[in-house]
């Protein structure tokens, strides 16, 4: 998957107001390409791009148990929606924080400037230790 191509999995969606980003997800996940194995046919795993990204989300006890899937022949619509599946449990709330946060700037602001005080006071000490050490000392006091 890559951007460049556009085939990307929109975790917390594109904007646009009329399709929600949960069906922009499982409409990208949909469209992945496989091969032509039929349902009930055993189907290699690690050939699978659909399988890839399940082992991203998943634990070892649920990666052995889509392993049995599919070998047991799992369709691939079965697949994508099992990807599906796990993919929204896992993003779902980190998706509804972000929309939150979208629909009240002032408030991503506030957070923002929070963290950039926060890394100023930090590479701060950093720098005047490091200055200390190759022996710059400041020119003038400043505030």
């Amino acid at each position: 998957m890559s951007k460049s191509y556009s085939n990307t999995i929109p975790l917390f969606g594109e904007p646009n107001p009329q399709v929600s980003p949960e069906k922009q997800m499982h409409k990208a996940i949909m469209k992945i390409v496989t091969n032509s194995q039929l349902p009930d046919e055993p189907k290699d795993p690690d050939d699978s791009a659909i399988f890839e990204i399940y082992k991203a989300f998943a634990t070892a006890e649920e990666i052995a148990d889509m392993r049995a899937r599919y070998a047991a022949g799992i369709g691939w619509g079965d697949a994508k929606q099992a990807l599906f599946d796990k993919i929204n449990d896992e993003i779902a709330p980190f998706r509804a924080r972000y929309e939150k946060l979208m629909a009240n700037p002032k408030e991503l602001e506030e957070i923002l400037q929070m963290g950039a005080d926060k890394a100023r006071r930090h590479s701060r000490k950093q720098l005047d230790k490091a200055r200390r050490a190759i022996g710059i000392r400041p020119l003038a006091k400043l505030k």
